[in-house]
């Protein structure tokens, strides 16, 4: 607000006062148009007033980014390919002609205990869902490293679901009680195969 406009708001308030305070009769609107008169032109506007004499409010807004509220949850991307080759959250997932694509983070982890060394996993059994199969008793499952190695034979689906595979590293881990060799510790696992049981 313009030093202008604040005197003649505090004249217009004064006129007003001073009257009612004195027992001024009706003439006093007449001073207070007067008064407004002395102070203020009817040409003046707010725009005449020069930017040094400042003003209370920018005559320019600055394009300021909106944030986005903390609360709101993240958009939802689509998953798309990724390559289990040099992505570790990335698994592979072959069925048949059929490739899909996990990302490891993207589903929930337990603790498991690994001889004493407590590892953060994925269980597998989490990563085939409807989309890979409706009916993963009919299949067997190989998992195969970035080095090119496998365990040897399939796992079954009952393997399957005492199996997990390790965030960062994408170890694969069995449990104990299946009494399964340490080679099933597949490393840096990209790829898991499918393929019918019993082929």
């Amino acid at each position: 607000m313009s030093r202008n406009r604040c005197w003649t708001i505090l004249s217009c308030a004064l006129a007003l006062a001073l009257p009612a305070a004195c027992g001024g009769g009706d003439d006093s609107t007449e001073d207070v148009v007067d008064a407004m008169d002395v102070h203020e032109t009817p040409d003046e506007t707010a725009e005449d007033v020069p930017a040094d004499e400042g003003t209370d409010t920018p005559t320019e807004t600055a394009d300021v980014p909106v944030e986005a509220e903390a609360d709101a949850p993240p958009e939802e991307v689509e998953p798309g390919p990724c390559d289990g080759m040099t992505d570790t959250n990335c698994l592979e997932i072959q069925v048949g002609e059929r490739m899909l694509y996990r990302r490891l983070d993207a589903y929930e982890t337990q603790e498991i205990d690994d001889d004493g060394t407590v590892r953060t996993v994925v269980y597998l059994p989490d990563l085939i869902d409807e989309e890979v199969t409706p009916t993963p008793e009919d299949y067997r499952y190989q998992g195969w490293g970035t080095d090119g190695y496998t365990y040897g034979g399939y796992a079954t689906w009952d393997n399957m679901l005492q199996g997990y595979i390790e965030l960062g590293n994408r170890r694969l881990y069995w449990d104990p009680s299946q009494l399964l060799p340490n080679s099933w510790n597949v490393k840096d696992t990209y790829l898991l195969v499918l393929s019918p049981a019993g082929g």
